[in-house]
């Protein structure tokens, strides 16, 4: 069996870290989610999707840290399916992406006026990409 995803699309609001306390462990994690544009037109317009992710661990950090709204986001992972129940007993179905790694493609300004994109550091890549997101390298641009 094979479940994979990969979705390139646009953050549809800035990624904020949500954490809990298990123990000694704390477990973080970042919902977010993508707008996909769709190739087919309707009555003119460009379609778009929009898709539920949520990453974890250092991936999570990162993308809290340098994801801003509207910025360019590739995400693999595979989906997820799941159920819940609200408060009147209706149970509402749901599909996420469970991202495995991820390329910021558009990176939030740090506010010191000096490099657009975070130091590459392949010992330290979050996205477990290493050399892929260098500096300038035009990937996806």
């Amino acid at each position: 069996m094979l479940n994979i995803a990969i979705l390139f699309g646009r953050l549809v609001e800035a990624p904020a870290l949500s954490s809990k306390e298990n123990g000694s462990d704390t477990n973080i994690w970042c919902p977010f989610r993508l707008a996909v544009g769709r190739d087919r037109k309707k009555d003119g317009e460009a379609d778009t999707d929009f898709f539920p992710c949520i990453v974890f661990g250092r991936s999570a950090s990162y993308l809290a840290r340098w994801g801003m709204k509207g910025g360019r986001i590739l995400a693999f992972g595979r989906l997820r399916t799941g159920a819940v129940d609200n408060e009147n007993g209706n149970r509402s179905f749901y599909t996420q992406l469970v991202v495995d790694r991820l390329w910021i493609i558009d990176y939030k300004q740090d506010g010191t006026g000096a490099d657009r994109y975070p130091a590459y550091d392949p010992s330290s890549d979050p996205g477990r990409f290493a050399g892929v997101m260098q500096q300038g390298s035009g990937i996806f641009a």
